[in-house]
């Protein structure tokens, strides 16, 4: 990194990238992720992040990307599922 600028190459920079499939014609989406544990320690508190989360999930507007679901009886091979790096998204375990 130089300063706040990351090593990323700018459009500009990236040359002619005809190999490449073109874009998606699906909206974009993004997996975003934090260490909750770093933001409890700093402010003691989650709520300023997961009251927006509670609004937008019962409007509809977010929703949680299930990878599988299996019963409880199942638990081992849900654990093995995600050791083995096979979910993209949440593995879910029913009752």
């Amino acid at each position: 990194m130089t300063g706040d600028r990351r090593d990323i190459p700018q459009p500009q920079d990236a040359g002619d990238h005809a190999d490449l499939p073109p874009a998606p014609a699906h909206r974009p989406r993004a997996v975003i992720g934090l260490n909750l544990l770093t933001l409890w320690d700093d402010r003691g508190t989650l709520d300023e992040y997961i009251e927006p989360l509670r609004e937008w999930a019962e409007a509809g507007r977010i929703r949680p990307l299930v990878a599988e679901v299996f019963p409880l009886e199942r638990g081992a091979d849900a654990h093995r599922y995600m050791q083995e790096g096979r979910n993209t998204g949440k593995v879910v375990l029913t009752v």
